[in-house]
């Protein structure tokens, strides 16, 4: 299934979202990004965060295979 609405999320590596339950955008942790929701680390190596923050821009496609 395809949603071009609400919610966002991005896929990044396990061992970035494992402990990591809120993201930001920079080092001084004042805007949110979002929350990870899945992270699988050791062993496979993937995490998804979901997009809390509205005003957080949210680029990127994933086009079907040809």
């Amino acid at each position: 299934m395809c949603r071009a609405a609400p919610p966002h999320y991005f896929v990044t590596a396990g061992h970035c979202t494992d402990g990591a339950s809120t993201w930001y955008t920079g080092s001084t942790l004042t805007t949110t990004v979002g929350s990870t929701v899945v992270t699988s680390f050791p062993g496979n190596d993937h995490g998804v965060v979901r997009y809390t923050n509205p005003a957080v821009p949210h680029p990127g496609t994933i086009a079907p295979p040809t």
